[in-house]
């Protein structure tokens, strides 16, 4: 289906990657409209569909290594709750504020920065969803600062953000718990690259810890931030591999409802590799 559709995003797929290749900009937000003459389900299937495609035009996604397709959809519920608190993962409520970080990607055993990574919001059972914040590098008042460190290229531990994902009822974890790679790298061209992501383990040198929270606090008190309001039907284009992403929290949830958020995630192949060593653990 999205193989058949993409040719027919061309243009917009055009328009997309022009903003995403502007150092200033580098993020885009799509809407998908409700076609009024399809039923509820038609339109949530039609706009997972028509999004995969024009990422698809975009640039060439990289397979799900759980389901083998072209994006990953997931589903939270309010009742996640409570397996999330078993597995110690409380902070990852769909509720709770994300804070700045990149995306990564485990590809043959090792930790990859993905350059380009789409989200759709398919629904959200929230009255308010705050907003997607985005700070380019290259809006980045602090960057220079921080990438003339002395930690440059030096390694550290990082436990990673959970993906969990359902198995016959059960939530399990499907990415690894850990990972060994720095935080700020040169990559085979000699431009800083970051890695932000879950947060540092505590047998890290201090100064590592510090210099994790230090570049998020950076971030989120930066004066240039770009911002893109959630909301449902609406997809995010950003360029990863050159800025970092954040998000509000979730509040006022739809009453007598238990599922929370629905949401497609697609990466491209192309991506900017870093010396890793990842750890995976029991699921």
């Amino acid at each position: 289906l999205t193989g058949g559709l993409a040719s027919k995003f061309s243009d917009l797929a055009d328009r997309i990657n022009k903003q995403l290749c502007d150092p200033l900009c580098s993020l885009v937000a799509v809407d998908v409209p409700v076609n009024e003459n399809y039923s509820e389900s038609q339109n949530f299937i039609g706009g997972c569909a028509a999004i995969a495609s024009v990422f698809k035009a975009v640039e060439l996604p990289r397979l799900s290594d759980i389901s083998g397709a072209e994006f990953s959809l997931s589903c939270a519920r309010h009742s996640d709750k409570d397996d999330l608190r078993q597995f110690g993962f409380e902070a990852y409520e769909v509720k709770n504020a994300v804070r700045f970080h990149v995306d990564g990607a485990i590809f043959n055993d090792m930790m990859e920065v993905p350059n380009v990574v789409a989200t759709y919001n398919a629904f959200i059972g929230y009255k308010k969803a705050g907003d997607f914040r985005w700070v380019p590098v290259d809006g980045w008042a602090a960057r220079s600062h921080f990438e003339t460190s002395v930690l440059v290229n030096c390694p550290a531990n990082i436990e990673l953000s959970p993906a969990l994902h359902a198995d016959g009822g059960v939530l399990k974890r499907r990415n690894a718990n850990r990972v060994t790679i720095p935080i700020i790298f040169l990559d085979d061209k000699d431009v800083p690259r970051y890695f932000i992501n879950g947060q540092p383990s505590v047998d890290n040198l201090s100064e590592m810890v510090g210099l994790f929270f230090a570049i998020q606090e950076s971030l989120a008190t930066n004066d240039f931030m770009i911002a893109a309001e959630q909301k449902e039907r609406r997809a995010l284009f950003m360029r990863n591999s050159t800025g970092f992403h954040a998000r509000d929290r979730f509040d006022e949830p739809f009453l007598d409802l238990d599922l929370s958020r629905v949401f497609l995630r697609m990466i491209g192949q192309g991506a900017v590799r870093a010396n890793s060593t990842v750890l995976r653990g029991a699921s």
